[in-house]
């Protein structure tokens, strides 16, 4: 609706980081994304560790405070439990900075007991050539058939059906359905690494 009623070229936001990969910065390119540089993307890792006491912040093992951060900067401390984030106020020296407020994070969420975790069955080459050989069909027929002012939602249309059948693709090779359970009848089964399939033993 907002591509219609625009008058103008409508752009979607992408992250910098996947703008800047191979194959799926050529998409994000190709429908003239924007991209937007996310402050998880500029984190860098330090030398060294740290130990905290309220907002004072103190190095070891060959720390480089005065060479990393700055006024303003933000200290990001990962652990066992989960990301804790601060604002830096004060570099002291290499080895000692002073925080403007505690460091705070959300703890790390324990994954779900009834989580299932599939097994990559085709590459990201392969899922990527799929992509195309799926979409391109659809590029070159359907954008001609529309009045020009409707081509790029034609486009997005293209891309969105090729995304849907190239997952569909995935999920028949991943988890071998039937026909009959494909179309809603039957029970499907699975696949997990962390669960080993059992053989059928006569009794």
């Amino acid at each position: 609706a907002v591509a219609e009623n625009a008058g103008r070229h409508v752009s979607w936001m992408t992250a910098q980081k996947t703008y800047d990969r191979k194959y799926l910065g050529m998409f994000a390119r190709a429908l003239k994304t924007i991209p937007v540089v996310r402050p998880d993307d500029l984190e860098r890792k330090g030398a060294g560790f740290v130990t905290t006491n309220g907002t004072k912040v103190y190095g070891h093992a060959g720390t480089a405070f005065q060479r990393d951060f700055e006024k303003g900067s933000v200290l990001v401390v990962k652990t066992k439990g989960g990301k804790k984030t601060a604002k830096v106020a004060k570099v002291i020296d290499d080895y000692t900075l002073e925080l403007a407020a505690p460091l705070r994070g959300r703890p790390k969420e324990a994954p779900k007991s009834d989580t299932i975790h599939f097994e990559r069955v085709l590459s990201p080459l392969a899922t990527l050539l799929i992509l195309v050989v799926l979409t391109a069909p659809l590029l070159a027929l359907v954008p001609p058939l529309v009045p020009q002012r409707f081509a790029f939602a034609a486009i997005v249309a293209c891309v969105c059906v090729g995304s849907a059948l190239t997952n569909l693709v995935y999920s028949l090779r991943r988890d071998g359905l039937s026909g009959k359970e494909l179309f809603g009848g039957g029970s499907r089964t699975f696949r997990s690494p962390s669960t080993p399939s059992a053989a059928p033993s006569d009794a």
